[in-house]
């Protein structure tokens, strides 16, 4: 492929000296180009704008989306004639050593060359839509089906075909209706904008880098042979089940200690053993039985309170070395693990809500613009209400005038 980075690393250098080690040249780029070449500015904010639209209509991937910002504004750097002998060795060597402008070049000449290229990538198509809608409705202010009929027409890989075939419905008519009228002042633009979409491009760069060379690791580590055959016994029991096992132990103790009744498996040997016992009296009446403590007669039909403690040993399926299942008695109250999303999910959510914020802004600025364009027509008609109300007065005047003269 093409080599465009000795085309537009001259323009660069000229614009902004050097990239410098971060990207504030982003927002020095912006100033340059509004003070120095305006037409040029202009035509960058109208193609990063209606492609980003295009971008939300066709559901492009944040990696796409971030591709749309350079790819403009090269495609809209290439309008500058470069200097004659002029070069820029620090802008060259960061257009070179970054794999992403070099598609964002691409994808830019795709757009400037429309006749001359092919746009293969989705970030591609979208600029070169966007160009074409620009070129036929904006600078040579044809109608809008008229441009997108062309785009029809020059629509020769699978993704151009796509946007075009979505630009044709009536929300894509609309966008490019709202494009033609207002142009430039339609969209809201930000060098922070440009360059988190830069930053997305670099990060997924060192991500790449970083699972190579991690996966080139792993390849050369020999691998770990298991000397042992057969796995070790595991322990019959686990920790836990013996505490619950002792616990219930002393709990017994301390209900026969006290006189209480017994629970749990020693309550059927209690009852058993005490079945022989509990006879009647001479007299044919049942004996009198006294509470717990020894502190006076109680009736015989009092039922004693019991301590049920449950449990619950591991399941049989299970390897005994895993936790043991905790009861609802025996889970502490502050147990609570809140379920964590994943970066990726905690990315998609960002992403969603930061493009429906901007659809949202987009939408405001349209209905300010559309209210702009109705006051614009009513100020004739509410100044002709205003002249016929003075001259109202002004005959009313003079009348009150004649009348007072008359008296």
């Amino acid at each position: 492929m093409e080599d465009l980075a000795p085309v537009l690393a001259p323009t660069l250098g000229r614009l902004v000296r050097s990239p410098g080690t971060n990207l504030n040249w982003v927002a020095a780029l912006f100033r340059r180009l509004d003070r120095d070449a305006p037409e040029v500015y202009d035509r960058f904010r109208r193609l990063y704008g209606l492609s980003r639209k295009i971008a939300s209509l066709a559901s492009f991937p944040p990696q796409d989306s971030a591709l749309l910002g350079p790819a403009c504004l090269f495609a809209a750097l290439l309008d500058i004639a470069p200097p004659s002998s002029a070069s820029s060795g620090a802008w060259l060597r960061y257009l070179r050593e970054r794999p992403w402008p070099h598609y964002a070049l691409q994808a830019g000449r795709t757009a400037h060359d429309v006749a001359a290229a092919r746009a293969d990538s989705r970030a591609a198509a979208a600029v070169t839509a966007a160009a074409v809608i620009d070129n036929e409705a904006v600078i040579r202010s044809a109608n809008v089906l008229r441009a997108l009929r062309e785009l029809r027409a020059l629509a020769a890989t699978p993704e151009l075909s796509r946007i075009a075939e979505l630009l044709w419905t009536e929300r894509g008519q609309s966008i490019c209706d709202l494009h033609a009228r207002h142009g430039s002042r339609t969209y809201v633009i930000e060098p922070a904008e440009l360059a988190d979409a830069i930053r997305l491009l670099e990060g997924e760069r060192k991500a790449a880098r970083s699972e190579s060379a991690r996966d080139g690791r792993a390849a050369h580590q020999p691998r770990k042979e298991d000397s042992s055959k057969t796995p070790a016994a595991a322990p019959a029991t686990s920790e836990a089940f013996e505490r619950r096992k002792r616990a219930i132990a002393e709990a017994h103790n301390l209900r026969e200690a006290f006189g209480l009744a017994p629970t749990g498996p020693h309550r059927e040997a209690a009852a058993a053993a005490t079945r022989p016992e509990a006879s009647t009296s001479s007299d044919g009446e049942p004996p009198e039985r006294t509470d717990d403590l020894g502190t006076g007669a109680r009736p015989a039909n009092r039922v004693l309170p019991t301590i049920e403690v449950h449990l619950t040993p591991p399941p049989a399926s299970e390897p005994a070395s895993a936790a043991p299942i905790l009861t609802s008695e025996e889970r502490p109250m502050n147990d609570a693990r809140p379920a964590t999303a994943s970066p990726a999910e905690l990315d998609a959510r960002l992403t969603a809500s930061v493009e429906e914020l901007r659809q949202q802004l987009a939408e405001i600025e349209r209905l300010a613009a559309e209210g702009q364009q109705t006051l614009a027509r009513l100020a004739p008609t509410i100044e002709g209400f205003a002249a016929m109300v003075a001259e109202f007065e002004s005959v009313l005047s003079r009348w009150r005038g004649g009348r007072s003269e008359a008296a």
